[in-house]
């Protein structure tokens, strides 16, 4: 009896390896979207921090300058803060493509195992048949030459 062969052998290698691959891909795109929205909360929180602070300040006495140099870093938070929500925004997206991606090639590569199970319990059961053909013909062979002895 021949060995088992699965001809679609090297597509489904390939398809493991480029699941590997993409699935590094997406767990480089996890790690970039919870970067990015770690610095985003980071961001958020110097922001109210600093407006607890100004609020605080405004019930002393305030100089202008002060006043203003709090405004001014206000509007770059504030300006930091949205350039963030966009790049949070982004890294969702490559991250969210990346799943999917990753997910059809997955379903991809389990088609591939699949068929080649169920070839393989096919091949088994041509073994397993041809080994009971055989088996019936020794069984046959013998009852002949027993026959023939008596």
């Amino acid at each position: 009896m021949k060995k088992f062969n699965f001809k679609l052998e090297t597509p489904l290698k390939v398809k493991k390896i480029t699941e590997k691959i993409h699935k590094q891909k997406l767990a480089e795109a996890i790690l970039i979207k919870l970067k990015e929205e770690d610095r985003l909360n980071n961001l958020l929180q110097t922001d109210s921090k600093i407006k607890g602070e100004l609020e605080s300040s405004l019930s002393d006495s305030v100089k202008v300058m002060d006043l203003s140099l709090f405004n001014t870093y206000i509007d770059d938070l504030n300006s930091s803060i949205k350039s963030q929500k966009i790049v949070v925004d982004n890294a969702v997206a490559v991250y969210n493509h990346s799943r999917v991606s990753f997910i059809e090639i997955k379903k991809e590569r389990q088609v591939f195992e699949k068929i080649k199970e169920k070839r393989f319990r096919d091949y088994l059961k041509q073994v397993n048949l041809e080994e009971q053909k055989n088996s019936d013909e020794s069984a046959a062979t013998r009852h002949i030459f027993r026959e023939e002895r008596n």
